[in-house]
């Protein structure tokens, strides 16, 4: 996928930044839907398997077809450009432990199924 010079996100991107034209993106309501029915569980964990659960909601975003990106908006060029994995494990962490999220899941939210097995590497 584009990474960087994208004029226009697509359905399965997730913006970044503030906004009404953000937190309407459909990309940004599924990653918010993610996030909640995830929450519960991931109150409950260890750092470490807290980790798993942000790397697994990154992956399903970026394994949707086509692939989702983290997106933020070039003040210089007014294009996007996909702010890498490492911000968006931050931004999906931060998500995670953050109050409130708006309105709650629904129950045909999809929850990510994460092994809470330690595991090693990555």
């Amino acid at each position: 996928p584009k990474l960087k010079d994208i004029p226009s996100p697509h359905s399965n991107d997730v913006l970044c930044g503030r906004g009404g034209s953000t937190n309407r993106h459909i990309g940004n309501a599924n990653f918010r839907q993610l996030i909640a029915s995830n929450k519960p569980m991931y109150v409950t964990l260890t750092k470490k398997q807290k980790m798993m659960v942000a790397r697994s909601i990154v992956d399903t975003v970026r394994s949707q077809d086509p692939p989702g990106r983290f997106l933020q908006k070039s003040a210089e060029t007014g294009l996007w450009f996909d702010i890498g994995r490492s911000r968006a494990l931050e931004k999906t962490s931060q998500a995670l432990r953050e109050k409130h999220t708006g309105p709650a899941a629904s129950a045909s939210s999809v929850v990510v199924t994460v092994p809470i097995h330690e595991e090693d590497g990555s």
